[in-house]
């Protein structure tokens, strides 16, 4: 049974640097799932330049999203690098949850 369509259902990342604090913090592990629909204040998962970036959905436009670190003063996010293509995001967080 081939399971390539699978690839990223689940999957953990460990967060790095203090741009999604005090939510995230940093050496914490979150779970990323890629069946979640990108919305709007959801946290996701993306490479960038060949890194995984964890980061909030700010705005999405035209198939683009704008992504903020939540910790703006310490964060490199869309400000800087501009907007993300959907291709480039790996999937949404689905564990911690974040309360509204």
């Amino acid at each position: 049974m081939k399971l390539k369509h699978l690839k990223h259902i689940f999957f953990l990342r460990r967060v790095r640097g203090q741009s999604m604090d005090p939510i995230l913090l940093s050496g914490q592990l979150i779970i990323g799932s890629s069946l979640l629909s990108k919305k709007v204040n959801r946290v996701v998962i993306f490479n960038h330049k060949n890194l995984d970036k964890i980061k909030l959905i700010s705005r999405i436009r035209d198939g683009k999203y704008f992504v903020l670190g939540i910790n703006l003063k310490n964060s490199t996010d869309s400000r800087h690098f501009g907007w993300i293509n959907e291709d480039q995001i790996i999937g949404v967080m689905v564990y911690p949850r974040i309360k509204k």
